[in-house]
């Protein structure tokens, strides 16, 4: 069984969005994240986007 996982960073700006459209009829996907803090934005991603994608899947996934 493979099991999609996707690099979420800003470095990838639409990753997230294809990430959860790909999470359909009970498909697992695994968001993979490096960083939180805005330090090096090339490998992560800034807090406040990271707690819109944490209100996102909160409210309209599975978790």
């Amino acid at each position: 069984m493979r099991i999609p996982a996707f690099p979420v960073a800003h470095k990838y700006p639409g990753i997230f969005r294809e990430a959860i459209a790909s999470g359909v009829n009970g498909k697992v996907v695994v968001l993979i994240y490096h960083g939180i803090p805005d330090a090096a934005l090339h490998c992560s991603t800034a807090f406040t986007e990271f707690r819109m994608q944490m209100k996102f899947l909160r409210k309209n996934a599975t978790v």
